[in-house]
């Protein structure tokens, strides 16, 4: 251009250029945002923005707010916020290919700036806005609500574990009572001395038939195998379960690849246990062999209890969470919340 001698704009030129030439854009962007909003979604974004009577948060501000403590009610709110969310339908145009940079831009904006300058902005601007921060909230939204459920679930096994080896000391005593006279009985059973004719009768000369066979019932109740899931100690942690798991299957919905499919079916499962009253055929794929006796058939009460928690049990299990905020290495809720995540990221439509 200086060879041609051709006039270079002056730098105040193109400055005005560029900040036209990017409102251009902003408008663009916030038309294609606000063009796909019905007027009941309208209405439901405005009352975001309105404090409703009686209370001194809008509904913008809850929503903005995360779980702050571990417990089945806070995770219970943290699913209450998702379906909020998910309510109200906002979807991103599928048409229109919309940079995540500029849709994050906005949704940072509304989560940081307060409710009455997110009320005072252009119209047009204002629903883009509001649009954008809804679309982000669903995931941020869910992975709140997966956190508290990793961290809940990490307290209620390690609490169990915990209790456990409180009640494995505690019966120690009357183990090592029971091993002591089941070993005096084996030498009498392995005296060469004694004719293999009057060995039952010199056995029960010494120690009685109902006390021996007392000592092997004791033993067989004490004794645990070496993968044992002190199923015992979980029982007992049903009720606090309950507390949260209907809402959880209900909201969280997941897909995996094939390596996971039997943990999917035993979720859909347990959904439809809790949907309806109807028996349903049991997956008993995801049931590693050390649940296999507390689990049977999945028929009974009990092992309907049993199968729940084998479905929240990891491969082999963690150590025992010893705070409020301990995030224990839980393999199978880690596949569980990866799939839920890669559902609500991948833009696939959510089951009804």
């Amino acid at each position: 251009m200086l060879a041609q001698k051709v006039l270079l704009p002056g730098a105040s030129v193109l400055e005005r250029f560029v900040a036209r030439l990017r409102d251009r854009v902003d408008a663009r962007l916030c038309r294609l945002l606000a063009a796909q909003l019905s007027s009941t979604q309208r209405r439901q974004l405005e009352a975001l923005l309105q404090v409703p009577p009686g209370t001194r948060y809008s509904a913008l501000e809850k929503l903005r707010s995360g779980p702050v403590r571990v417990s089945g009610p806070s995770l219970v709110r943290a699913l209450e916020r998702l379906r909020d969310v998910r309510e109200l339908g906002i979807t991103m145009p599928g048409t229109v290919s919309i940079p995540p940079s500029r849709i994050a831009v906005l949704a940072r904006f509304a989560d940081k700036a307060k409710v009455s300058v997110v009320e005072r902005l252009p119209e047009a601007r204002r629903w883009a806005t509001l649009v954008a921060f809804i679309h982000t909230l669903e995931a941020s939204a869910q992975d709140d609500a997966l956190e508290v459920f990793e961290m809940l679930i990490g307290e209620v096994f390690g609490e169990a574990l915990t209790e456990d080896r409180k009640v494995r000391l505690r019966s120690l005593k009357d183990l090592d009572a029971s091993a002591t006279t089941l070993s005096e009985a084996m030498t009498v059973v392995v005296d060469l001395s004694i004719p293999d004719t009057g060995l039952r009768e010199a056995l029960f000369n010494r120690f009685p038939r109902d006390s021996l066979v007392q000592t092997l019932t004791e033993i067989g109740t004490l004794v645990r195998p070496p993968d044992d899931v002190f199923y015992q100690s979980l029982d007992q942690q049903h009720g606090r379960m309950r507390r949260f798991l209907p809402a959880l299957l209900t909201h969280i919905h997941s897909a995996a690849g094939q390596a996971d499919t039997p943990l999917l079916a035993a979720l859909d499962y347990l959904r439809r246990r809790e949907d309806s009253e109807l028996e349903w055929p049991v997956p008993l794929d995801v049931v590693p062999p050390k649940w296999r006796r507390h689990v049977g058939d999945g028929q009974s009460r009990a092992e309907q209890r049993a199968y729940t928690f084998c479905v929240l049990d990891p491969p082999g299990c963690a150590k025992p969470c010893t705070g409020a905020m301990c995030l224990s290495p839980r393999a199978g809720v880690t596949r569980i919340r990866a799939a839920a995540c890669s559902r609500v990221r991948s833009g696939k439509p959510r089951a009804p």
